[in-house]
């Protein structure tokens, strides 16, 4: 029979872990979308963990990345080193040789990379800290794909509702001129630019729709 001690230290292993997977799903979320406009979370993990790291590595492009987005059209610029030694290994089939820089002004640095019936943004805020958001490739090329930064204010933790800022850096697919996300019923129209969209705010939850738009 295990001692009060011990007990209380197995708990106090539990919660440490919860809180650390917590605050992984907080932070990054990946939302891939149906075509009726629905969410779903697919895929949602910081890099501590390694979803997918069995599928094997793709060789190329496949010709639906390549037609959905014109980056996957150009010469690969591939995972910079300080990338790659954050992520230990690919996951989702993503072949990093591959990897492209998306031009943004959002402040992390984005990369689209392809992978096995997925596409993936890597991002890397700071040194050390890498995300990694995917999405599978059939609802990318329709719906897009985006990556979510949720920044809490931890002084806001005593107001009963978390406050901060929200950060959504997407690639939309060729042919698109905005994108309206759409979070609890509200929604956000957002202009696409060199075929990315961003968007920042102070709501404080994930969307549940992106529904992008030719007009």
């Amino acid at each position: 029979m295990s001692s009060p001690r011990l007990r209380q230290g197995r708990l106090q292993a539990v919660f440490v872990a919860f809180t650390l997977v917590f605050f992984g799903l907080v932070v990054w979320q990946i939302q891939a979308h149906s075509p009726n406009g629905e969410a779903s979370k697919e895929h949602g993990s910081r890099v501590a963990a390694q979803p997918g790291s069995t599928v094997p590595v793709i060789d190329q492009v496949s010709s639906s990345q390549r037609s959905g987005f014109s980056i996957f059209r150009s010469p690969p610029e591939g995972l910079p080193i300080r990338v790659t030694a954050s992520l230990h290994q690919p996951s989702y089939g993503m072949n990093w040789a591959l990897a492209q820089r998306i031009p943004t002004n959002a402040g992390p640095d984005f990369w689209a990379v392809p992978g096995r019936s997925a596409i993936c943004i890597v991002g890397q805020e700071t040194i050390g800290i890498v995300t990694v958001n995917c999405g599978t490739t059939r609802r990318a090329v329709t719906h897009g794909i985006a990556a979510v930064l949720l920044r809490e204010d931890p002084s806001s933790a005593s107001l009963g509702s978390p406050r901060g800022q929200r950060l959504i850096f997407g690639l939309a697919p060729d042919g698109f001129s905005s994108i309206r996300v759409y979070t609890d019923g509200s929604f956000a129209q957002i202009p696409v630019k060199r075929g990315t969209f961003t968007l920042r705010d102070g709501v404080m939850e994930p969307p549940t729709a992106y529904r992008p738009s030719r007009g």
